[in-house]
């Protein structure tokens, strides 16, 4: 009998009605001293598949169970309803058994390893430029496994395939690209509802961020909302954000096989919040096109924002010299910029600070940068340029700096205002006041400063300390007017004017004050165009005087298939009685909705008089027109971009859609059962 024992936990398997088994060895865990073992990279079979085009997967079955447990066989001992038992082969929660396996599946095939397949745990991936030589390789890997008498799942191997899923990713003899299947249920993912569905949606993208162009720009304001103390608010910048990023997941780039004789090109970019590149891999030697090998991106930190504009550059350099090390080392390869001064700011001969750090760490690299100009630079830049005019490009190293005044107010007239100002008079007397504690008074002058006869307010600008202008009430409007209104301001918007104001002057509730003056510029609301779809015009539906007189009927879908393959809803509502019906459909199509709406509502109420929809192609092409003709139906649709005439239906298809979320399963398969009880 054992001196241990551990609880039993029955879990669903994916591929299996069997439930699988699993011991908690939390307690055995604890003070287990761990395994550890060198896992593969996953990144490192992109060296392997250049020029294969035939390829075979195998996957070792119930690889915890083919390894044996020898003098510690007592401490597996689990408790069940019928005795007290202990496994003489490894299970499953065992500290140490993920690296014990593998380490036998590497030992086993420590001879083929990375020279004739790649082995990730008990994932096998056999590659080969033949079908004859991958006979041969799938043989020597068949020896080994029978030699140590460990066993394939059959329905889990694929053999001479000219594509193969493996680790996620789907590779073939053209290159690497995700695993569809994978990409899809990350499409299919409802809007996150908090911070951890923020963070599971971007775990799952972030797998596949080599293959989409400034991912981290794209997931900016994602990542805003999972930072620490942040306020999780969903809008519409945020969905627009995770729409633009399940864009590029669905239609994602073939990532090339490296090929160690091609050349190299490594284009960087940065911008105020992320840096970027791409790895690019040039035939015959030659500048080109080229073909992706991988993208890179990431956000910035706190730190990093604050650094001066070509130091953000130098650091896109570094950072993505680092993520693409395994391809560069030992290898001669270009770097594309679009800032000029890094042509010679990693090459001058007696660099300091920070600089000096960064070339250090670029010394074992064989490089040489070349300068693109920004309009040309398009791939790697992860900013949203402004327009500009390609004949007049200005590549001299110097910012126009802008004036701002307000008005014609002289210093003497600002005196005058601030005298009047209950906050200026509020902070000179803090600043005069004798009776304050040193504390107290080290605090307000480390803030506020009085020069002149003028009050500033100290602050942080770009790394540098600045003195801002204490603006008097009554002449905000006018300092607000100098950064909105000017030639050089543009009118530019709210955040813009702001930006430009808090750099030169101050005030209490800046931003609230740019915003009512903005919002109130003439020229601003004659010339900004209002964006969208215009609303059309509106055709009022007269109230129907009988029960089932007048219908509203809308479909809503695709949504996640059932197993009998039903992927829409049908839903209609009665005006009067807001009695309605949903029926699931197999398709949209306008057969399909004339039939439902025939056999589930006129059959068994009558024929209506009116039926209101929107403007889908199942509701105004001829054949629905045709039946609503045949059947004496007044059809009616609601007005473009205005859901509100159309709103008895889409309220009631909000109202199912939630309840529906509340009581389907994992798999988001059982809608159909549950959707009587949600109408």
């Amino acid at each position: 009998m054992s001196p241990w024992a551990s609880p039993v936990i029955l879990v669903p398997k994916r591929d299996s009605d069997k439930p699988r088994m699993v011991i908690d060895y939390r307690k055995l865990n604890a003070v287990t001293i761990p395994l550890v073992y060198p896992i593969i990279n996953i990144e490192d079979f992109l060296f392997l598949l250049n020029g294969s085009a035939i390829f075979a997967v195998m996957d070792v079955f119930s690889m915890y169970y083919q390894i044996e447990v020898e003098e510690d066989k007592s401490k597996t001992a689990f408790v069940t309803p019928t005795g007290h038992y202990e496994f003489n082969r490894m299970s499953f929660g065992l500290q140490g058994a993920p690296a014990t396996s593998a380490k036998a599946v590497s030992t086993i095939l420590a001879d083929l390893i990375n020279v004739d397949i790649f082995v990730y745990f008990d994932d096998i991936l056999i590659f080969a430029k033949s079908f004859d030589e991958l006979m041969l390789k799938i043989a020597m890997v068949l020896d080994c496994l029978r030699t140590h008498d460990l066993n394939l799942k059959p329905s889990k191997c694929e053999f001479a395939v000219n594509k193969a899923k493996y680790l996620g990713h789907e590779v073939s003899g053209e290159g690497i690209k995700p695993d569809m299947e994978r990409v899809q249920a990350i499409d299919r993912m409802r809007t996150p509802k908090n911070v951890q569905e923020v963070k599971s949606i971007l775990g799952m993208a972030s797998f596949y961020r080599k293959f989409i162009n400034d991912f981290a720009a794209i997931t900016e304001l994602l990542i805003k909302l999972i930072r620490k103390n942040a306020i999780f608010n969903w809008a519409g910048e945020q969905e627009a954000a995770l729409q633009t990023l399940k864009k590029r997941l669905i239609s994602p780039p073939v990532l090339a096989h490296f090929d160690p004789n091609a050349m190299l090109e490594l284009r960087t970019d940065a911008c105020g919040y992320a840096i970027g590149g791409v790895l690019l891999q040039h035939e015959n030697n030659e500048l080109n096109e080229g073909r992706v090998l991988q993208f890179m991106s990431r956000s910035l930190n706190k730190c990093e924002r604050n650094y001066s504009p070509i130091e953000k550059e130098a650091l896109a350099v570094i950072w993505c010299i680092g993520k693409s090390r395994h391809f560069l080392q030992g290898k001669k390869f270009i770097i594309t910029t679009d800032a000029h001064s890094l042509c010679w700011l990693l090459n001058i001969k007696d660099p300091n600070g920070r600089i000096a750090r960064w070339t250090l760490r670029l010394q074992p690299y064989l490089f040489e940068i070349r300068y693109r100009a920004g309009h040309l630079h398009n791939d790697a830049d992860c900013l949203s340029r402004k327009i500009i005019n390609n004949d007049r490009i200005i590549e001299d190293d110097f910012d126009e700096i802008p004036c701002y005044v307000i008005g014609r107010t002289t210093a003497t007239n600002i005196k005058e205002h601030k005298k009047t100002d209950q906050y200026c008079q509020k902070i000179r007397k803090l600043l005069n006041d004798t009776e304050l504690t040193k504390n107290a008074r080290k605090r307000i002058m480390k803030k506020y400063i009085e020069l002149n006869g003028l009050l500033y307010k100290r602050s942080m600008i770009d790394r540098r300390m600045e003195y801002l202008l204490l603006v008097p009430k009554s002449l905000l409007e006018q300092a607000i007017r100098g950064c909105h209104d000017l030639d050089s301001s543009g009118h530019f918007g709210i955040i813009s004017t702001y930006h430009r104001f808090k750099k030169r002057f101050y005030a209490p509730k800046m931003l609230k004050q740019v915003k009512k003056y903005v919002q109130s510029c003439n020229k601003c609301q004659l010339r900004n165009l209002k964006h969208g779809k215009q609303e059309g015009l509106q055709k009022p539906i007269p109230v129907s005087e009988t029960l089932f007189g007048t219908i509203f009927t809308d479909i809503f879908g695709p949504i996640v298939e059932t197993e009998d393959k039903y992927a829409y809803v049908l839903v209609i509502v009665d005006q009067l009685s807001k009695y309605c019906v949903a029926e699931p459909l197999k398709n949209a199509d306008s057969e399909t909705t004339v039939k439902v709406l025939h056999e589930k509502w006129i059959l068994k109420f009558g024929v209506p008089k009116v039926i209101v929809s929107d403007n889908g192609r199942n509701f105004v092409s001829e054949f629905t027109k045709s039946y609503f003709k045949r059947m004496g139906i007044i059809h009616k649709t609601s007005s473009p971009s205005h859901p509100q005439g159309h709103s008895p239906v889409e309220r009631l298809i909000r109202t199912i859609q939630d309840g529906l979320s509340k009581v389907i399963d994992d798999t988001h398969r059982n809608w159909k059962e549950k959707l009587p009880e949600r109408r």
